[in-house]
C-alpha cells in the first residue's frame, strides 16, 4: 500500500470511526429516555429527501443538452441502512451514497464519452416533524472519457468533503433547505469553504390523489472557494408524475433544465459552462 493509498484509509477510517460514535451516542442516550424505541433495517425511503435541482445529487437521470448534441446522466442512489426512531417524531438514518456521472457526446448512434466522475460516500440523517438535515462525507474522482485523450491530457483530480445540508417543508408543497460545508483533501489543492440554498416548490395534485401529476420548479445555488470563488446556479421546471403529493414519495419527473457555473465534471472544473436541458429523472 503506498503512502497516499495508507493515507485516503486512515481519512475513511476516521470518518467511519467518528459517525460510528454519534451514532452509538444518539441511540444511547434516545434508548435511557424512551420507551418508545424502533429500529428499521432497509427501510424503502430515506430520512432526508433527495435534491431533486442539485446537479450532483446522487440518483437516476438523463439529460439532453438543447444547445450542443451532448448527454449527461446519474446512476447512483443513496441507501439508507439503517433508521431508528425513539419517539413519534424523532428519526436517525445512516446510509451509504454512491454514483456515477457520465458525460456523452453524440456521433450519429454512437454515444463518446467525454468524462466520468465517481461519488462515494456514509451519511448521517435525521428528522423532526418538517425539519430534516444530512451530514455526509463523500470521495469524489473524477476520469478523462476516452473520447477526449487525443484532444487533452487527463488531469489527476480528488476530492473529498463534509457537508452539512438542512431541509425545512412548509404544507407538502414547498421545501427550503441551506448548509454547507469543507474540503478535507483535494487534488488539486484548493480552498475548502462551500455553502449551498435553494428551493422546490411542487403545485396541488392536478388530477387525482391516487396518481398525482404535479407541476414543479425549483432552483439550487453554490458558492466555493476554489478558484478565487465560483457561483453554480440551477433550476428546472417540469412535471411530476409520483405515487403521493409528498416531496419525498417515488416518482418520475420530466422537465427542462439550465445551469450556469463551472463544469460540473472533475477534469474540467475550472471551465465555465452554461447549457439548457431537457431531462427525465426518477425520483426514489
Amino acid at each position: 500500500m503506498s503512502p497516499i493509498q495508507f493515507n485516503r484509509f486512515r481519512n475513511y477510517f476516521k470518518v467511519f470511526s467518528l459517525m460510528g460514535a454519534i451514532i452509538v451516542i444518539i441511540v444511547s442516550h434516545t434508548w435511557a429516555s424512551s420507551n418508545k424505541r424502533t429500529f428499521l433495517f432497509l427501510p424503502s425511503q430515506t430520512i432526508f429527501a433527495p435534491l431533486i435541482i442539485d446537479p450532483r445529487e446522487l440518483g437516476l437521470g438523463l439529460v439532453k443538452f438543447t444547445n450542443i448534441n451532448q448527454w449527461e446522466g446519474s446512476i447512483g442512489e443513496s441507501y439508507e441502512i439503517m433508521q431508528y426512531r425513539p419517539d413519534s417524531r424523532n428519526r436517525w438514518g445512516f446510509g451509504i451514497r454512491a454514483a456515477a456521472f457520465p458525460w456523452l457526446g453524440q456521433e450519429g448512434r454512437t454515444f463518446p464519452m467525454r468524462a466520468n466522475d465517481w461519488w462515494l460516500g456514509v451519511y448521517l440523517s435525521h428528522s423532526n416533524g418538517n425539519f430534516s438535515s444530512r451530514l455526509e462525507y463523500t470521495h469524489i474522482s473524477a476520469h478523462l472519457g476516452d473520447a477526449l485523450f487525443e484532444e487533452q491530457s487527463p488531469i489527476v483530480y480528488s476530492r473529498e468533503f463534509i457537508r452539512w445540508l438542512f431541509s425545512y417543508n412548509f404544507l407538502s408543497q414547498i421545501r427550503i433547505y441551506g448548509g454547507g460545508g469543507a474540503l478535507v483533501h483535494s487534488i488539486p489543492t484548493e480552498k475548502p469553504l462551500f455553502f449551498q440554498a435553494g428551493f422546490e416548490f411542487f403545485t396541488l395534485p392536478l388530477f387525482s390523489n391516487t396518481l398525482p401529476i404535479q407541476w414543479y420548479t425549483g432552483c439550487d445555488f453554490q458558492y466555493q472557494q476554489e478558484l478565487g470563488g465560483i457561483v453554480d446556479v440551477a433550476a428546472q421546471l417540469g412535471i411530476r408524475l409520483a405515487e403521493s403529493s409528498k416531496i419525498s414519495s417515488r416518482g418520475i419527473r420530466i422537465a427542462i433544465s439550465y445551469y450556469d457555473g463551472n463544469y460540473q465534471w472533475g477534469q474540467f472544473f475550472n471551465q465555465r459552462d452554461s447549457n439548457f436541458g431537457l431531462g427525465i429523472y426518477f425520483d426514489n
